[in-house]
């Protein structure tokens, strides 16, 4: 028997309320920082690729760039961590543990709606009723919390990485390649965020959202006037020094 996801409508069955709301308030919260880490991590990655125009930034501005290339590091490091930190460790962090006992705590305020799905069964449209009950979102932040422990090896490396090199100043000269991590792990890590983030919006709306960056056209703008400018310095100094002897000479 072949069965597919064919529509999926849902139905508000009374206005939104407190629990709903703050359900709504995590779920922005975490898409908003994670699409935040996405920008950072396709900057960084962008820069790291492009050993030429990295250069030429870093020639033109070498502390700006310093800075700048320090703290996205740092801010993609410590955002993606947080996500993960143990609620019993530190019970005022809006962590996915939070964001986890809070729902089992307030789902029978916050599975309210019921679900029309259009599925295909036996060549025919059928349309079934989806009301989530506690099991299902036991089942739901169960699996995502194997997905946590599954993934435990990596994210420790994260943690360590976040304690020794930006929250606090560890010993690294006794650690070198303890400590050492890649756009590529921060990447993956990125996608057990966004994994997680669909399987809990699934519980309100059956939506899932896609933690994409924005266009990355705008570094390389910036890399590509710099080149340029570096390119035709002397010419430009040139047109500047004729632009302000035709002002004085104007006055």
């Amino acid at each position: 028997m072949n069965s597919g996801l064919g529509h999926i409508g849902n139905q508000d069955t009374i206005q939104m309320n407190t629990q709903q709301k703050r359900f709504l308030y995590f779920r922005r919260f975490f898409i908003e920082k994670a699409r935040n880490i996405a920008n950072t991590l396709a900057t960084l990655d962008y820069l790291s690729s492009h050993q030429d125009e990295f250069s030429i930034l870093s020639k033109a501005a070498p502390g700006f760039i310093r800075a700048v290339h320090n703290n996205f590091w740092a801010q993609a490091i410590i955002d993606l961590d947080a996500f993960f930190v143990d609620s019993k460790k530190r019970n005022k962090i809006l962590s996915f543990y939070r964001f986890f006992n809070y729902i089992k705590a307030n789902w029978n305020l916050i599975c309210l709606k019921e679900f029309e799905v259009y599925v295909v069964r036996e060549n025919a449209f059928q349309t079934e009723k989806i009301k989530v009950d506690y099991n299902y979102v036991l089942n739901m932040i169960t699996e995502c919390e194997k997905i946590i422990v599954q993934n435990q090896n990596t994210l420790h490396i994260l943690k360590k990485f976040r304690d020794n090199v930006f929250a606090h100043y560890g010993d690294r000269s006794k650690q070198k390649e303890k400590i050492l991590i890649s756009i590529d792990t921060l990447k993956a890590i990125l996608e057990i965020v966004e994994k997680i983030i669909n399987k809990i919006e699934v519980l309100y709306d059956r939506t899932e959202t896609a933690i994409y960056c924005a266009p990355i056209s705008d570094i390389a703008e910036i890399c590509y006037r710099v080149k340029k400018y570096q390119e035709y310095r002397l010419q430009i100094r040139g047109w500047d020094f004729e632009k302000e002897l035709q002002k004085r000479g104007n006055q």
